[in-house]
């Protein structure tokens, strides 16, 4: 064997290994991961994600089966730690928004079908006569400034129900007159016919 063909060999081989060692490296990194995301998960009172990296950095470098690890690998890891808790934290603050603003809202509604059923609401009432009625209930108060619909919004849509019922009714009415061959205009016209 010459030695340049020696030398193709010794290189293929330190190739081959070379390549085997850093997929070892990558898989080893990659467990290690693993095996810090479970600490964490595992310990989240131990570890809570409002810690900064100073005040856990020790502990977690010290802990007995992360001795080996990369300390920007542990570092990349709690980063993700504290974006994921504040990221969870975030949408249940939103979560609680959103339920209280969808109580709110119908708590509104029902302040609309009160004064509905009181007939201080009707298809002709407008807003600004409306409000001035409510401006000191609370059911109307707390929606002031909150995301989603406005009180106007629920308001106008409830108007707006009402007028197509209106409508629908003085169809029904006048289709019925029709039939009967009642005339609705006439003033000695009693309910009872």
């Amino acid at each position: 064997m010459q030695e340049s063909e020696r030398d193709d060999f010794f290189q293929e081989w330190m190739f081959d290994n070379e390549q085997m060692f850093k997929d070892k490296i990558k898989q080893r990194r990659r467990e290690d991961v693993a095996m810090l995301e479970e600490i964490l998960e595992q310990n989240p009172q131990e570890y809570p994600f409002q810690k900064k990296w100073v005040d856990v950095k020790d502990q977690l470098l010290s802990h007995p089966k992360l001795q080996n690890m990369m300390k920007i690998d542990v570092l990349q890891v709690w980063e993700e730690w504290v974006r994921h808790g504040y990221d969870q934290e975030r949408k249940q603050r939103q979560a609680q928004n959103f339920r209280k603003e969808r109580k709110r809202r119908d708590a509104f509604k029902e302040l609309l079908q009160d004064a509905i059923d009181k007939g201080e609401l009707s298809s002709r009432t407008d807003w600004v006569t409306f409000v001035s009625s409510i401006s000191k209930d609370i059911r109307y108060t707390s929606m002031i400034g909150q995301s989603g619909s406005t009180p106007r919004e629920l308001f106008n849509d409830k108007i707006y129900y009402l007028q197509q019922q209106h409508q629908y009714l003085q169809h029904l009415l006048k289709k019925y007159s029709d039939k009967s061959s009642i005339d609705l205009k006439d003033q000695h016209l009693t309910f009872n016919q």
